[in-house]
Parts: C-alpha cells; structure tokens; sequence
C-alpha cells in the first residue's frame, strides 16, 4: 500500500512539472513562467542539405562605398521542392527586446537562428547573381514590438545600383541562377507598349484623384515569358506615395490585340500609416522550372510580411506568406 501511494505521488509530480513547461517550436523547454517566447516555423538550425535558404538582403548604403560592414541579412523561407517554409526567428516581448533584454533568451534566440550554419549566399537581380553576401555574426535588430533575428555581414556588389533590398539564396543551394529569362523594361518602353496608361486607368478605377496621377512610380518593371508561349507578360509594381495619399498597384499584364490583367493587387494605407502597401523585391525562380516566382514585401500598419506568388496555368497564387515581423 504504502509502494502505491509513493508511487502516485511521483507521478503526480511529474505531471506538474510537465503541466509547468512548454516545448517551443525548435524543441527546446522554456518554463511556462518564463515570457521569453522564441517564436519560429523554422525545424532547427541544422543545415539542410537539401533545402535552400532564401534571404533578404538589406544594403546600408553611404557615399565613400558601396560595400559597408553590417548590412542585414534576414531569411526568408526554406525551399525544399515545393515546401516554403518560414525560416524568420524573432521574440515578441517588448521587455525582452530592449536595453534591459533578458540575455539567455536572446542568446537561445541566436543559437537556435539558421544563419549559425548558413553562412554564404548568392546575391540575385532578375535572375542573375550581381553579388555575394556573408554572415559575419548574428544579431538581434529591433523593429517595433519585435525582436528579429537577423546576420550582420558584408554583401559585396558588382556594380552601384539604387536597390537597397535584394535576395538570394545560400552558395550551397542547388537551384539554378540565369537561366530564367527576364527582361528590364525602360520608361520609354512602357510608354509606347501603353502599359503607362494602363497603369493610371487602374488608379482612377480605384478612386484615386487625378491630382495624385501624375505621381505614379514605376518601381518594378520586367517581361517574362510565363507560360512558354513566345509572348511576353509584364510584371509590374507601382505606387503613389505622398502627404496625402499612400497606393500601391502590383499587377501582372499580357498586352495582344487588347490589354489583360492576368493579375493584380490593390493596397491604399491611411495618412497615419507608415506601411508603403506591396513592393515587389525580385522575381526568382525557387524550383528549377526556368519560371520565376513573384516576391513581394508588403509594409501596413506596424507590420511587415514577405509574400511569394506563383504563375500557373494563366494564373497567379499565392504560395508563402510569412518571414513577417510588426506589433
């Protein structure tokens, strides 16, 4: 009698210790009593060798040099066939993101990051590699409410462009660069092709003044044959960004005997926002079809989100959201 109860009292105990704690997402036990909560969708920090680590590659940018040390490297997704996965860490407890930060749970935050073992990427611009980046160590970069866990290192460029965002994947990767065909488009050819004023006809369907169109940026212009077909579609992005008034138009368009909108997004932020709607970054190819996919940074009300879209079969959807980061 007295063996079962001592028995039943063990196991009790080992209950509450277990009903105490919490298995994150990487597997490591954080007592429930702790707020420092790692969060990631990310598996571990182990190299995959057969998964490809996609970045975002931020430049920091002064007139004396074009390469600097610490430009921001923050991953984006892991590409393993047609899984995307959120590859972003970050810690969402304001306390634990300031001066004051608790140094075991951003430590914890590091160690667990797969910039520990993903070092080397390939720089990419419409397909073609135009620099490389290294991790030189990895940090903790407040941004609102949020904690990201992001590298610190050198991305060295062939040539000055005015980008400041670019992405790429790791140098280990398997994923062809160049041989996706993408083509720049000038201003003057957007201008004979009409794609101009198909651009502006969008902001006046979606009530923007006609004061405001003249201020239409053509931030992304590029031609890719889609679907194989010998004929071009354009990728296009686009804004109007003032005091007054904040719109984004990403669309994709085929121009034959009339012009179709195969694809298009929509976003208008509010006068006290910061967010500047959807900005493409890049078109890249992530599964070695020589058909790029679509990324896109969406920035709204304290928020900021990395999305990827995919054409298909004359269409476009959505395949990856996340990598995001906000209050």
């Amino acid at each position: 009698m007295y063996f079962t109860k001592r028995l039943i009292s063990i196991i009790a105990l080992l209950l509450l210790i277990a009903v105490d704690s919490n298995e994150d997402s990487n597997g490591v036990l954080v007592p429930a009593s702790d707020p420092t909560r790692v969060t990631s969708t990310s598996c571990d920090n182990k190299q995959d060798s057969k998964a490809s680590l996609l970045c975002s590659f931020i430049t920091k940018r002064t007139e004396d040099s074009l390469v600097q040390p610490h430009h921001l490297i923050y991953p984006i997704c892991l590409i393993d066939g047609d899984s995307l996965r959120d590859a972003s860490l970050h810690i969402e407890d304001e306390y634990y993101i300031g001066e004051d930060a608790d140094t075991a749970g951003l430590r914890l935050m590091k160690e667990t990051s797969l910039l520990d073992n993903y070092k080397d990427f390939t720089v990419l611009s419409l397909g073609r590699q135009i620099g490389t980046a290294m991790v030189d160590s990895v940090a903790v970069w407040t941004f609102e409410c949020t904690g990201l866990c992001v590298g610190e290192g050198r991305i060295l460029m062939a040539s000055d462009t005015a980008t400041h965002e670019y992405v790429g994947f790791d140098t280990q990767s398997d994923l062809a660069i160049g041989q996706t065909q993408v083509g720049t488009l000038s201003d003057s050819l957007i201008h004979v092709l009409g794609i101009d004023s198909l651009v502006r006809k969008k902001y006046e369907e979606h009530n923007v003044p006609r004061a405001f169109l003249d201020s239409i940026g053509f931030l992304f212009k590029a031609s890719v044959d889609f679907d194989g077909d010998n004929s071009h579609e354009y990728v296009i992005g686009t804004a109007i960004d003032t005091d007054s008034i904040n719109v984004s138009i990403v669309a994709v368009f085929r121009l034959s005997d009339t012009a179709i909108t195969v694809w298009q997004m929509v976003n208008r932020e509010n006068n006290d926002s910061w967010g500047v709607g959807h900005r493409i970054v890049d078109l890249v190819d992530m599964n070695n079809d020589t058909i790029p996919e679509i990324v896109i940074k969406f920035s709204g009300y304290e928020l900021v989100e990395y999305q990827i879209y995919k054409y298909e079969k004359g269409t476009v959807r959505n395949i990856f959201c996340g990598a995001s980061y906000g209050c």
